[in-house]
């Protein structure tokens, strides 16, 4: 019989989530490497909270709330998805927290996604769907090199004047919080995971990656400014990120989410040797 633990560390759920992202590396990936950034110090979130599926003592599924992020789940067993919706709803509701109007949204998996979205406006008929990002996960199957004019290079602290406005756009761009982009962005340098396209030394575009968890990294944030696409400036940088993380130490996979209203972006990636694995969508919450 299904049930859902609570964790209010992300100490606490280690060892769960480690075997839920064990046994579908690429469907966690994004969980996963959340869960390693907190655990190894990289980032806070005050009053996260992890949830875990479990059947017959083992773990199935793992979902994570990380505010001021929506409520994130990864694909989930058969009938697991209203647990999780019901649970976190308790949690906000036992902390004394008005829960329909803290949640803003539910993220990840397709499906589980939309069931736990469906289950919360059950059970808070006030709360209505006010958009929803379908995106998708694909996988690098053998990076093909675009010819570009330019050349990669690691970005620097001297970069941060320019890198920073262009996180900043790009969270705008896809629609997410703007919180900690600051300290997100130095992480990445500090780790030497971020890169910047140049032509004639000028910066025209950057993509990021992450470490490594469970043999997979992920390619991310992409951004290149308007008045610099349509040269094929992303492509290439992508594909360079995408080399350095398939570099890594441990890195059996590489992955990048895409936004699949932007045929565009969904074409280049798709060019430079990423195929499909599941689709995955944002769904925004409200009243």
């Amino acid at each position: 019989m299904l049930h859902v633990e609570i964790h209010d560390d992300a100490w606490s759920a280690a060892d769960a989530v480690a075997a839920v992202t064990q046994a579908d590396p690429l469907g966690y990936t994004l969980l996963a490497t959340v869960h390693a950034e907190v655990v190894g110090g990289v980032r806070e979130y005050p009053g996260a909270v992890w949830l875990v599926v479990v059947e017959a003592g083992r773990p199935v599924g793992a979902a994570m709330r990380t505010p001021p992020q929506p409520l994130y789940v990864g694909p989930l067993p058969m009938g697991a998805a209203p647990l999780v919706a019901d649970a976190y709803a308790d949690v906000l509701e036992s902390a004394g927290v008005d829960a329909p109007s803290d949640l803003n949204g539910v993220n990840g998996e397709a499906e589980a996604a939309r069931a736990v979205a469906r289950r919360w406006q059950q059970r808070f008929p006030h709360v209505s769907v006010r958009g929803t990002v379908p995106e998708r996960l694909h996988r690098l199957d053998g990076l093909r090199v675009p010819d570009v004019p330019g050349e990669a290079r690691l970005a620097t602290e001297e970069d941060v004047p320019l890198l920073l406005p262009w996180h900043h756009a790009f969270a705008a761009d896809v629609g997410h919080p703007v919180a900690g982009i600051e300290e997100m962005l130095r992480v990445r340098l500090g780790r030497g995971a971020l890169l910047v396209w140049t032509v004639d030394g000028e910066p025209v575009s950057m993509a990021g990656h992450t470490g490594v968890v469970a043999g997979v990294a992920r390619v991310g944030p992409v951004y290149t400014p308007p008045q610099r696409r349509r040269h094929g400036y992303g492509a290439a940088v992508t594909a360079a990120a995408s080399s350095a993380a398939l570099e890594q130490p441990g890195a059996r996979d590489v992955t990048i989410f895409t936004d699949l209203r932007n045929p565009t972006s969904n074409k280049i990636y798709s060019e430079i040797g990423y195929r499909p694995v599941r689709d995955y969508e944002e769904i925004v919450l409200g009243m």
